[in-house]
């Protein structure tokens, strides 16, 4: 019975999650909708858009803004559109169903992670994930589908993972991981929020301790496929992916059953000799030399090859030769330097940490030598990141007294990098916590010291990596070197990047660490009390509806206190295969992308933004009742209360998501303090009084669209479109005076904004304001100085106000720019008529007439000025 009972929960799930939401399916487009339907540039072409979509941005506009890649979110909606045409209705569809085929491939992922936990636990996870409000956004909002092929995708890919520890078969093993690549790879061209799956997979392995040095191919092909992402033109990322598929077998099988040791000795011994091991290694400096010279990839790659197989002749799996790494170390560390990707050095980084000699090696002299020159030059060129990285060579060249030796190179470092409080204070801290292991303090298990140091270089390298990081320019310029690849990956970098306003976050103005930490802090402190109580949920937040917080704040202090306690709890229950600390560490590692700590979010923080971050709660709270089992009807009664509430509030909330103005004017009620609310809120009412013909109607949209822009720039007034907005509306009343007053306002904060002169000329020929008119239209000449159509309008009003020497004048620069305009010399010819210069009318109409004899103005002017117009 219990049986038949489990058969049925995958059922329950998905009927669960499609209920929940089977009221959005009726819902219109909404917010941001048009980003990816609604006569799209792409998707809205069908099956004849898809080469568009995958050599394209996700999102491009008129005024320049282009940034990120998600071709597999457009496909889908490509391939909807070709079949079943533009419906909101079917898009809304679609979407439930996959969220409820997530809850149900949540439900086996948990069947998975906590093989000894009774189905009923994934059950409770799957339904858990099911019912929390916080979805809401995602699921009601077509927009939003990128958040959930991106994580459907990614957990396809860890329960494929979790599938492959199974597998004993070579051939089902290559197999299992080829599918576990491709499901991360639809993940990532999905939405990038994803990727750190490559972080979450090998980590669960490692703390259940099932990790093997195969699960590497994964991670390895995860990589390079994010490597091409950021750094290859969109008409190789496809083909870098595909490639990337095609060849897993054959590294799987090189790594694991390719006989290295017969193949090398196949070859001449002479190669295998000290001397000419040497030779190999010193053509891969001199090959690396020419590529920095030269600027060719090619011989980088190059580079790199013989410089690992100088490292393969010396080591041959000899853990006590890792010491032969220090001399290819400077040419992997030179190329991220150069890249700046410093987190490349990352992995020779861990190898040697992890497995440093144990006896001393006196023939390491001259390869010292070598490597403190490469290793000052980087240091000169201001690579903070490198001075950590030099522990490992101290590890390496000094067995004997290696701690004291890392104690006095931290604290040297430490006053290397003064002028970076943080950095200085980390270092300090490595060396006490090194000290600690030349004192031999026995409350420090001795098998765990290798750990202990690696873990605490980390996160000094992490740390650098978050929060000095430099995108804006790449180190090459201070190199002086010109790499064609470097410029096209910043190009693209810069691409990418969504453009954020003060607005939107007020962090763009306060980018120093001790905001970024308060921020970061209190972003993640939205996120867990959302998690908790997701009440009330908002369709944006954005500037004033958080303060602006600082890392010395005490909230703050604390805050981080407490998340530092549970995540030391954690690693320690970490340590005895616990698997609650993996859900923990999913939870915070996936709300870190958004916390504002790498770069400012937009809006500061958004409940879709938790999606992923969310299953790591569900997880949590599914173990949660585990734990208080014992209290059978406790916890049911828990469990079905939390259930109820939140479905509750799920399908009501869902119901705000009808269309634009039901979800604006339900949460404004709530956003007072928004100032981007407030004018999104607005801008709906203006859209609703241009929609209705009913006067009254159309009086009450107008007045909340004046008094919630009135508020928008109440809260921050130095947003141009508000005021320009505001103006509009004042336009619309008849008040012609406030709009004027509103529109010359804006011109506080952009004087070279073509619209609001347009308006403010508007304005003036209703006032019949003749100096306004010339003076806004002399300024849009200004601004636009080779927008003919401006220059011909602005023509016409000096006619009409008798200004005839200025159309002289006007139309003589226009014939300057271009003097196959026949508009031009009948403006002229006007002029002259009005002037009476017979024989300056004679010449404007002559010219035209050659240019268009048929011209209606021309034609009017010969009949009306016959006897003045003399044909030479």
């Amino acid at each position: 019975m219990k049986k038949n009972l489990e058969s049925f929960y995958p059922f329950l799930v998905f009927l669960v999650a499609f209920l929940l939401y089977a009221n959005t399916i009726s819902h219109s487009y909404n917010l941001d909708d048009e980003l990816v339907t609604m006569n799209h540039r792409t998707t809205s072409k069908g099956f004849s858009g898809i080469k568009e979509i995958f050599t394209s941005y996700y999102y491009e506009d008129d005024m320049g803004y282009k940034y990120d890649y998600r071709p597999i979110t457009h496909l889908s909606f490509a391939l909807e559109h070709q079949l079943f045409k533009e419906s909101a209705r079917t898009s809304h569809l679609i979407n439930v169903l996959l969220y409820a085929f997530i809850c149900l491939l949540i439900y086996y992922f948990a069947l998975c992670i906590l093989p000894n936990a009774p189905p009923v636990l994934a059950l409770l996870a799957a339904l858990i994930f099911a019912v929390h409000p916080i979805h809401t956004e995602v699921v009601a909002s077509i927009k939003n589908r990128d958040e959930i092929l991106s994580l459907l995708f990614a957990v396809s890919s860890f329960i494929v993972m979790l599938k492959v520890k199974e597998q004993n078969s070579n051939w089902r093993f290559i197999l299992r991981i080829s599918l576990a690549v491709l499901f991360f790879t639809l993940s990532v061209y999905s939405k990038l929020s994803t990727l750190l799956f490559l972080i979450w997979i090998p980590s669960y392995f490692l703390i259940t301790k099932s990790f093997r040095l195969k699960d590497l191919v994964f991670v390895f092909f995860g990589s390079m496929l994010l490597f091409a992402n950021f750094n290859l033109e969109f008409k190789w990322i496809l083909l870098i992916s595909v490639l990337l598929c095609l060849v897993l077998a054959l590294v799987y099988y090189l790594l694991f059953h390719f006989d290295f040791r017969k193949f090398t000795e196949s070859f001449s011994p002479d190669l295998l000799g000290n001397k000419q091991k040497y030779f190999i290694l010193s053509l891969a400096y001199l090959v690396f030399t020419f590529a920095i010279i030269f600027s060719h990839t090619f011989l980088y790659l190059l580079a790199i090859s013989l410089a690992t197989w100088f490292l393969y002749l010396s080591v041959k799996k000899n853990a006590n030769n890792f010491r032969f790494f220090a001399l290819i170390y400077p040419i992997i560390l030179l190329i991220s330097y150069t890249y700046n990707y410093d987190f490349l050095a990352f992995p020779f980084f861990l190898l040697f940490v992890y497995f440093y000699p144990d006896t001393r090696r006196k023939e390491s002299l001259y390869e010292l030598i070598f490597f403190a020159i490469a290793g000052l030059f980087n240091l000169i060129q201001g690579g903070v990141m490198l001075y950590a990285a030099m522990v490992p060579l101290l590890l390496m060249f000094f067995p004997k007294h290696k701690y004291k030796a890392i104690v006095i190179w931290t604290f040297f470092a430490s006053f290397l990098v003064v002028e970076d409080w943080y950095l200085m204070l980390t270092f300090l801290l490595l060396a006490c916590s090194f000290w600690i292991q030349v004192s031999k303090a026995n409350y420090i298990p001795k098998f765990q010291s290798r750990y202990l140091i690696t873990s605490l270089l980390i996160s000094a390298l992490y740390f650098q990596f978050f929060f000095k990081a430099n995108y804006d320019s790449p180190r090459m310029e201070s190199l002086d070197f010109n790499l064609d690849i470097t410029e096209n990956t910043y190009q693209l970098r810069e691409d990418i990047d969504r453009p954020i306003v003060y607005s939107e976050n007020p962090l763009v103005e306060n980018w120093d660490y001790s905001h970024r930490l308060g921020m970061g802090f209190a972003t993640i402190k939205f996120y867990l009390q959302k998690f908790i109580l997701p009440y009330p949920l908002s369709f944006y937040y954005g500037y004033n509806m958080f303060p602006m917080s600082e890392w010395k704040d005490t909230p703050i202090l604390v805050l981080a206190a407490l998340l530092l306690i549970s995540l030391l709890i954690s690693i320690y229950f970490a340590f005895k295969r616990h698997v609650w600390p993996f859900a923990y560490w999913f939870m915070l590692g996936n709300l870190l992308p958004y916390s504002n700590l790498i770069t400012p979010v937009a809006g500061i923080v958004g409940e879709r933004l938790s999606f992923t971050a969310s299953l790591g709660y569900a997880l949590l709270l599914a173990l949660f009742f585990r734990q208080i089992s014992q209290f059978r009807k406790l916890a049911v009664a828990l469990f079905i209360a939390l259930f109820i509430t939140a479905s509750f509030y799920t399908i009501k909330r869902n119901s705000n998501w009808k269309n634009e103005f039901t979800l604006f004017s339900h949460d404004i009620e709530h956003l007072t303090n928004s100032a981007t609310a407030n004018a999104i809120y607005a801008d709906e009412c203006m859209v609703q009084a241009s929609k209705s013909q009913n006067p009254v109607e159309i009086q009450n949209f107008t007045s909340l669209g004046e008094k919630h822009y009135l508020r928008a720039i109440e809260i921050y007034p130095k947003f141009l479109n508000w005021w320009l907005d505001l103006g509009k509306v004042y336009r619309i009343k008849g008040d012609l005076e406030k709009a004027k007053s509103a529109f010359q306002k804006s011109l506080d904060f952009d004087a070279n904004y073509s619209p609001i002169y347009y308006n403010l000329t508007e304005i003036a020929i209703y006032q019949q304001d003749q100096a306004g008119i010339i003076e806004n239209l002399k300024q849009l000449h200004r601004v636009n100085p080779n927008d003919l159509s401006i220059m011909f309008d602005l023509s016409s009003w000096y006619y009409e106000f008798g200004m005839f020497q200025n159309v002289l004048e006007l139309n003589d620069e226009i014939i300057a720019m271009n003097n196959t305009l026949p508009e031009a010399y009948l403006n002229k010819a006007y002029a002259f008529s009005a002037m009476k210069d017979w024989d300056g009318f004679s010449n404007a109409m002559l010219i035209a007439e050659k240019l268009n004899s048929q011209h209606p103005d021309f034609l009017k002017l010969k009949e009306a000025y016959a006897p003045f117009f003399i044909k030479n």
